[in-house]
């Protein structure tokens, strides 16, 4: 963090000085160069601190953003696939973990996990791009990956059979749903 401050100090100083030369240029005086080049300028340490408060902010809306991502992701997972899988026992067997609060917070949490991961993705390959900008077919490829990650970490890759399908369909329906409302609200915009 230090080395990009020392960088973006060396550069606004880079900055200052070809705006010192300017005035120079123009017939001013060294010390009336400077002046001019400050007032116009500003204080390059107030600067400074303006462009890594900016930093920092950027930083925790995308990681605000991640988050909620996972969120939405465990929510929808637990609520859909307890929901799946209640409807399912009939068929596949009585089963007492399928209906239980521990049950569904697992899979929130895998969920949750394979979310914070999606949005990992997005913002690192698709550099932040929202959802509704993305190909629907490329959130799904996004979010059978995501999803298959957390089985693979922990070595239950037989689990990725149902992760990663799942968590294509959650991808590519977001998308959808993303797409939907983005139109929503240029319509009623314009």
């Amino acid at each position: 963090m230090n080395r990009r401050f020392d960088e973006d100090r060396a550069e606004m100083e880079a900055h200052f000085r070809e705006r010192v030369r300017a005035y120079l240029e123009l017939g001013e005086s060294p010390e009336e160069a400077e002046a001019s080049a400050r007032r116009k300028f500003g204080d390059l340490e107030e600067s400074l601190r303006a462009v890594r408060r900016h930093r920092v902010r950027a930083r925790l809306r995308s990681a605000s953003t991640i988050l909620g991502q996972g969120a939405l992701w465990g929510l929808l997972w637990s609520v859909c696939l307890s929901a799946l899988l209640m409807g399912l026992q009939g068929l596949l067997g009585p089963d007492d973990d399928v209906g239980s609060v521990g049950f569904a917070l697992i899979l929130g949490g895998v969920g949750f996990s394979a979310g914070v991961v999606f949005g990992a993705l997005r913002r690192l390959c698709d550099r932040g791009r929202p959802l509704h900008a993305m190909p629907p077919a490329r959130a799904a490829l996004w979010g059978a990956v995501a999803a298959a990650v957390l089985p693979l970490v922990t070595l239950r890759a037989d689990q990725t059979l149902w992760t990663a399908p799942f968590g294509a369909l959650v991808a590519w329906a977001l998308c959808g749903v993303s797409r939907r409302l983005a139109r929503r609200q240029t319509a009623r915009s314009g």
